[in-house]
């Protein structure tokens, strides 16, 4: 199937799904007053906003958002322009595909439940750095400058893109290594350091969550026997509510950024070249959802996306893991707290073992071949 026709198809999806989504829950709290201040020219309002993601969604979706009429139109809005690079994405890896493997790559990324989760909760900026996370790793390889560009706007986008940096280095050429660190730091510093000077407290305050999370414990986690369990009266029914430890919530985060980000940088300065590091990537990014007491189904998305780069390009068939992923990670989110752990578990223990499996013995091979529309850029 022809980029082309994907790319219009994948655009009309993109605008079906945000013309009908509802306000995103977090928005308003979160990604919406920085936007909102951006678009109406009020500089000191958007760096004093501070969410906690990174600004270049923000930015990218100010323009847009000041042509909207209306709170929700402005969600909606800057939700279709996120959710149109990931329709670029998909339409870079399934171009060489058949229509059903390109419609299974659709079906998976566009319209899978971790995608509607994200527009539900109002997080579109997940779709950029699923595609910035993933491209990085398939530029790597043969366009190293543009694997890094890819890179730092990732690390721009969210701070959970720091577990792409040791996937991407792996996959590039030893002698470019160097260079794609540095095109990628400098590309995240240049859009996240001049907020971060102008409005340092904010800046700080807004790492918090990030840091250390919330105390409301979430679906799709291992740690519900260790909650603390508080009954709450609603009238003539009693309900649970699971609270993640004040200990949990000390560690949980820096130890996920331990062994994702650290456990990467362990194997790239062991040379582990028969790595293939878009399963590494997913196994690392498995990792880091799974451990984490506050985890979301959208949190899985740069994993379904490596996961279905891995099975076209790598594989050449349909990315019929990522789409059975997609659809069960749709239903875990949707059950209740006790029963959702168990069914989570039952998925992501097995896809870890899979993934561990699959590079221990090199299915996957040592390179990542580019996207079809990369060129070759020369490592000397």
């Amino acid at each position: 199937m022809g980029r082309g026709a994907l790319a219009i198809a994948g655009a009309v999806i993109a605008v079906t799904l945000t013309a009908t989504a509802p306000l995103g829950t977090d928005y308003p709290a979160d990604a919406g007053p920085a936007v909102a201040a951006l678009a109406h020219g009020d500089v000191a309002g958007f760096v004093g906003a501070h969410p906690q993601m990174g600004p270049l969604t923000l930015i990218a979706r100010a323009p847009v958002v000041a042509a909207a009429p209306s709170a929700l139109w402005a969600y909606r809005l800057g939700a279709l322009l996120c959710l149109l690079v990931l329709v670029g994405f998909v339409a870079a890896i399934a171009a060489r595909a058949g229509p059903v493997p390109a419609a299974v790559a659709a079906g998976a990324l566009l319209v899978g439940g971790p995608t509607v989760e994200a527009l539900r909760l109002g997080h579109p900026e997940m779709f950029v750095l699923a595609t910035f996370t993933v491209g990085s790793v398939l530029l790597a390889p043969r366009r190293p400058t543009l694997a890094g560009l890819a890179l730092g706007a990732a690390l721009a986008t969210k701070q959970t893109a720091l577990i792409a940096v040791a996937p991407a280095l792996i996959a590039a050429p030893a002698g470019m290594r160097r260079r794609l660190a540095v095109i990628a730091a400098g590309t995240a510093a240049a859009v996240i350091l001049p907020g971060a000077i102008a409005a340092p407290h904010a800046f700080v305050a807004a790492m918090r969550h990030p840091a250390f999370g919330l105390a409301a414990m979430r679906t799709g986690n291992p740690w519900l026997a260790v909650a603390d369990v508080h009954t709450i009266a609603l009238g003539a029914v009693s309900v649970n509510a699971y609270v993640v430890p004040g200990w949990l919530q000390s560690i949980a985060h820096p130890a996920i950024a331990l062994l994702t980000v650290g456990g990467g940088m362990a194997l790239l300065a062991r040379r582990r070249a028969s790595l293939d590091p878009l399963v590494l990537l997913a196994l690392l990014w498995l990792v880091r959802c799974a451990l984490d007491p506050w985890d979301h189904g959208y949190y899985h998305l740069p994993l379904l996306a490596a996961l279905a780069a891995w099975e076209l390009l790598r594989r050449g068939r349909a990315p019929w893991l990522a789409a059975a992923s997609a659809a069960w990670l749709a239903l875990v989110f949707r059950l209740p707290i006790e029963s959702a752990d168990m069914a989570y578990l039952a998925w992501a223990v097995p896809a870890a073992v899979w993934l561990v499996s699959a590079n221990r013995h090199g299915i996957a091979g040592s390179r990542v071949h580019s996207p079809p529309c990369a060129g070759q850029e020369r490592s000397g």
